[in-house]
């Protein structure tokens, strides 16, 4: 697909008609059905690089991912530059900037609708082009913990998936990309100074890239973990497993802690079905407690680290920096009294105690192998054992214990989320 536009210079900036998310001379465009079919038109464009779906199989961790590929023509003109675009490629998708002509400012052009101008510029700019990898995301470095990830997620200011800071989506430009961009800004200065047609090829200036591979035009690299986000449907991808959606800041802590107790929930339904002899299922049983309650830990762990960047007292951080989730109990009478966030809401205090029982044995199953201490009597109050006894787990605790930790956990994420959601969120 292909659209054609137009740039005049006019006092001050550089302006264009009919085109998506730029300064723009509205002059050039006389009719209304015109410019609500284009806007449609260049929107759907841009949309398509959130239409990947997630059942696709991605690529293997830190695999090398080639461009969506692209072309656009400038075309000298008596009073201006016109400019043909054209792209192809599966989930293709160009991310428009404005860079300077003299390469000393650069910013995102987001949607702004015909018609709609934003501010004043410093210096005459012009578009310059970002194209998604073959599978719809663009790569992103954070501007503080220089962290790479990849997404859909676009906004005008960013948050990073990993540290949490909020910044302009420019500052999340790689090197790799602001020396693409660089290259386009080179060529729209040679067209406006000289008198011939040229073609900017996109695949063609990423193989020239110095930290690009020869012969293969890679753009981005695959990460560790795909998510997709449950508030505003954008795609990430993140080393780890836990991160905060770029664009609207809601983290994914949830949503990996239920595909984690579903895998567990199929394993244990399996084993059950297939697991005849006694001391089989016992094993089975015992190996599966401690990594539910691990899944617990480690989703709550990533909360915990989002706390601990609240502003608070020397005194309220010393504590809640010793917050420990193994020991589920003191952890919950620790947010209630800081927080005011309870674990436990809506528990019943028999499931309390269970928690509280099975947490415990996941440290004898781990430390102790299995056998029953003093401390473990004194932390459960469980009457049903003896000093050095083998602890056995019931099958009939598992699906139990798999059902208490998820409403844990869904206590935990929007009590959290309530606390958070009166902070700003990017736009």
């Amino acid at each position: 697909m292909s659209l054609r536009v137009f740039f005049r210079t006019l006092t001050g900036p550089l302006h264009l008609g009919l085109v998506l998310e730029t300064p723009m001379d509205t002059r050039l465009v006389e009719r209304s059905w015109l410019r609500r079919w284009l806007f449609a038109f260049l929107t759907a464009i841009i949309d398509r690089s959130k239409k990947r779906r997630m059942d696709t199989p991605g690529p293997e961790e830190f695999a090398e991912i080639e461009s969506c590929g692209g072309t656009y023509k400038l075309i000298k003109q008596p009073d201006g530059v016109a400019m043909s675009i054209s792209f192809t490629g599966t989930g293709a998708g160009l991310l428009q900037m404005g860079i300077g002509l003299d390469g000393q400012h650069l910013e995102f052009w987001p949607s702004r609708g015909i018609d709609q101008r934003p501010r004043q510029e410093p210096a005459p700019m012009v578009p310059a082009f970002l194209p998604t990898d073959k599978l719809g995301l663009y790569g992103r470095q954070c501007p503080d913990c220089h962290t790479y990830f990849r997404t859909n997620g676009i906004a005008q200011v960013m948050q990073c998936p990993y540290c949490g800071i909020r910044a302009p989506m420019e500052a999340f430009t790689t090197k790799n990309q602001a020396d693409f961009l660089n290259r386009q800004r080179e060529l729209w200065n040679t067209a406006f100074h000289g008198g011939d047609d040229i073609t900017i090829d996109l695949d063609q200036i990423a193989r020239e890239l110095p930290q690009n591979r020869p012969n293969c035009v890679p753009r981005e690299q695959a990460q560790q973990y795909l998510f997709r986000c449950e508030k505003c449907d954008s795609t990430t991808d993140i080393l780890g497993e836990y991160g905060a959606c770029p664009r609207c800041g809601y983290r994914n802590s949830l949503s990996v802690l239920k595909t984690h107790l579903e895998v567990l929930d199929q394993e244990f339904k399996q084993a059950e079905a297939e697991l005849k002899d006694k001391f089989e299922r016992g094993q089975k049983w015992q190996s599966l407690l401690p990594r539910y309650v691990s899944g617990f830990e480690t989703m709550a762990g990533d909360i915990h680290s989002q706390l601990l960047r609240l502003p608070m007292v020397p005194k309220r951080r010393e504590e809640v920096e010793r917050i420990s989730f193994q020991q589920i109990r003191p952890a919950n009478e620790a947010l209630q009294k800081w927080f005011a966030i309870d674990i436990f809401a809506g528990l019943k205090h028999d499931d309390q105690t269970f928690l509280n029982r099975e947490f415990n044995r996941r440290h004898l199953i781990v430390h102790k192998g299995g056998r029953v201490d003093e401390e473990y009597i004194q932390k459960t109050d469980d009457n049903s054992v003896k000093l050095n006894q083998t602890i056995r787990v019931r099958n009939e605790d598992i699906p139990r214990l798999s059902r208490l930790v998820l409403e844990c956990g869904e206590n935990l994420f929007e009590q959290f989320n309530s606390i958070t959601s009166l902070r700003s969120r990017p736009k």
